[in-house]
This record gives C-alpha cells, sequence and structure tokens, in this order.
C-alpha cells in the first residue's frame, strides 16, 4: 500500500527530478526504487535513425570534447613551461602537441570528417602550431586513444 503512494508521487516529478533520482539510487544500488522511478517515466513510440548512425555521431561529439580537454590542457602546459623558461619542457609538450594534431588528422580521415570542424566543437585553434614536432609512436598511440574514446 505504502508503495503505491510513494509511486504515485514519483509520476509528478519533472523529468530533471526523476532522472536525478534514478541516478542516486543506481549509485546506492537501491534496485527498487531506480525501478519505480524509470517505470513511473512516460513512454514514447518512435522511430530514430539506424544505431551505427547514431552511435557515430555520438562517437565524433566525444572525439571533438575530448580532444578539446586534452588540447587545452596540454596548451597549459606548455604555457606553464615557456614562463618558467624550462626549454627541455617546452620540446616535450610540443611533441605532445604535435603529435596530438597528426593524430586528430589521421582520425578524422578515419573517421570520414573534417579535422577543422572537429576542432571547432573542441574550441581548438585551426591551424597547427605544433604539427612539425609529432612523434610518429605518439601519434600512433594518439590515434588508438582518439578512436577508441568512449568506448
Amino acid at each position: 500500500m505504502q508503495l503505491n503512494k510513494v509511486e504515485k508521487l514519483y509520476k509528478k516529478l519533472r523529468p530533471e527530478q526523476a532522472a536525478a533520482m534514478a541516478f542516486e539510487a543506481a549509485c546506492r544500488h537501491d534496485d527498487k526504487e531506480l525501478n519505480a522511478v524509470v517505470d513511473s517515466q512516460p513512454r514514447f513510440n518512435f522511430t530514430a535513425p539506424c544505431r551505427a548512425y547514431r552511435n557515430r555521431v555520438m562517437e565524433l561529439n566525444r572525439l571533438a570534447m575530448f580532444y578539446g580537454a586534452v588540447y587545452w590542457k596540454t596548451q597549459a602546459y606548455i604555457l606553464r613551461a615557456m614562463h618558467l623558461r624550462d626549454e627541455d619542457a617546452v620540446i616535450k609538450t610540443a611533441v605532445l602537441l604535435g603529435s596530438m594534431e597528426q593524430a586528430l588528422k589521421e582520425t578524422c580521415r578515419l573517421f570520414l570528417v573534417d579535422v577543422v570542424t572537429v576542432k571547432e566543437l573542441g574550441f581548438c585553434d585551426h591551424e597547427d602550431l605544433y604539427i612539425e614536432y609529432a612523434d610518429p609512436s605518439l601519434t600512433a598511440e594518439y590515434v588508438k586513444l582518439f578512436t577508441t574514446a568512449g568506448h
């Protein structure tokens, strides 16, 4: 009887509130509450593009966001090294950035997408400022990382 009252209250939650409650229930491993919250949400019948298409769109978004985060973090490292006048650290970080730039080009070629588009979504510079410092083995590692980000 008590559960029916609670289930009725779940149906009055806004989607954002229900999602927060479901997230917290899942983190607590409270399957009973999680199922009650999920079951209280309205169901819709809809059509969508095929799974491969949806997966690739999400993959491209993750690539851009991930690349942007790593790019700007590494840019911060090189600026710090320049500020400290640490030439070795500047060169090592330039190798990282150049390898990332080259790897993004290769990844975008594999994914059939324009590298500039990915960089724009990641809020990155369009120009490859460090590509001359790219290390082939490090580039290969970044390609692996970028092509599997989010899997």
